[in-house]
């Protein structure tokens, strides 16, 4: 799949987060994360972007969706990326 394909799931679960539906939006997060994943996308930086807002986002949803645990375990992944990352530290 390419950039533009991952990138057109993200905004449609972006708009789902800004109206509040946040379960479907993590399906959506999901779905770019395996796919990013599986191109090891860390690799690239325009890629690597995505993967770290993925993770940010659906670390929120979690939050919204009071799955605490979970939100903590894709915290840590984006910051095991991305050290710096100040929305997840």
């Amino acid at each position: 799949m390419s950039e533009a394909h991952w990138e057109s799931i993200k905004n449609s679960a972006n708009a789902d987060m800004k109206q509040g539906h946040y379960a479907e939006a993590l399906l959506k997060y999901e779905d770019v994360l395996s796919g990013l994943e599986s191109v090891n996308a860390e690799a690239n930086p325009e890629l690597c972007a995505m993967l770290v807002a993925c993770l940010n986002n659906s670390s929120m949803a979690y939050l919204h969706l009071q799955r605490y645990e979970q939100c903590v375990i894709t915290c840590t992944r984006g910051l095991n990326i991305q050290e710096d990352n100040l929305k997840v530290s």
